[in-house]
């Protein structure tokens, strides 16, 4: 593959595909398997064998808890990064006719799209407040998903009697459990709070993000983590990165798929976005016209709750980068 002029001729540039225990490497001449452990060490020797830290590039996808170890590494030696979107790899990958899907053309797409999407290319920022802010938000819908499991449970129990009246206990089990994960979430939402309080910027940001009809104590975290962590980020960007840009199907002819958003990315933002969008619908003017707008339109309930979802997205994002306040129609 030809190598574009804007790009140094001694930078070392390295597609990796990342797993939960290994990390799948391609520097453009050959494959590397390495443990994906704390500091990276098998990379790090790779890295300073090859060139150093200075002239690296490592380009991957974000895929949560499993990519933090690179996050780290990366910002700890000042290495230059080009994390990319699932959804905007896979098209890369589809456009480049990769017959099949495996780690190694994974990697060696990814590196692919380092060299042609050079000017991308940026230092990582980890701020360690927002950081601490994702774990506690992460803890607390692990608990919220957990609680809904068992009321579940409990709601299947009721439909049989045999389980009713010869193992009580399982439904007492259930209850007691549904009550220690609600006890557990209101204390994890007040250290929630109460971290946002401790950061001043944090804290203000906030407050921009829930002057918006339908965004509270609960919801505004999860979009305020998700900006900081993509910072500078245009409006078109984040609606991708929260998954809620639109796609369609078509090939010539023959061929034409319904529109439909991507859901490639954050799910759990767009699960705030859609309880913001219900109490919008009802209560704030703007929101209300936009959805009814769409409806007189034929379009389905679930596409014009969508578009309240973006525009809310669009509207908070902007309050959060301009530090304004939102001031309904």
């Amino acid at each position: 593959m030809l190598i574009p002029n804007n790009i140094p001729n001694n930078l070392y540039i390295l597609g990796i595909d990342v797993s939960k225990d290994k990390l799948v490497v391609y520097d453009g001449t050959r494959w590397y398997e390495f443990k994906n452990e704390k500091n990276v060490p098998e990379l790090s020797k790779l890295i300073k064998k090859k060139s150093d830290y200075s002239k690296t590039v490592l380009c991957y996808e974000p895929t949560g808890v499993y990519s933090k170890y690179l996050d780290h590494f990366s910002f700890e030696h000042k290495i230059k990064v080009l994390i990319v979107n699932p959804f905007r790899s896979s098209n890369f990958m589809k456009s480049q006719k990769t017959r099949s899907k495996n780690d190694k053309n994974d990697a060696k797409g990814l590196w692919k799209f380092a060299i042609l999407d050079f000017e991308e290319v940026k230092d990582i920022v980890i701020e360690e407040d927002n950081e601490k802010l994702k774990r506690l938000i992460a803890y607390s819908e692990t608990l919220k998903q957990e609680e809904i499991k068992f009321l579940n449970i409990k709601k299947a129990i009721e439909y049989y009697e045999d389980i009713k009246k010869g193992y009580g206990y399982i439904q007492k089990d259930i209850d007691k459990f549904i009550e220690d994960l609600r006890k557990a979430r209101a204390r994890v939402l007040k250290d929630i709070k109460a971290h946002i309080k401790s950061n001043k910027k944090m804290e203000k940001a906030e407050k921009y993000i829930k002057s918006i009809t339908g965004v509270g104590d609960k919801i505004a975290p999860i979009l305020l983590s998700f900006f900081m962590t993509y910072k500078n980020t245009s409006r078109t960007k984040i609606t991708s990165l929260a998954g809620l840009d639109v796609i369609e199907k078509v090939s010539g002819k023959s061929v034409r798929g319904k529109k439909k958003i991507s859901k490639k990315g954050n799910r759990q933002v767009r699960a705030a976005l859609f309880l913001s969008a219900l109490v919008a619908i009802r209560h704030d003017k703007r929101m209300r016209e936009l959805y009814n707008k769409l409806i007189e339109k034929g379009k389905a309930k679930k596409v014009a709750i969508v578009a309240v979802m973006r525009k809310i997205l669009i509207i908070s994002h902007s309050l959060c980068k301009n530090e304004q306040y939102y001031e309904m129609a």
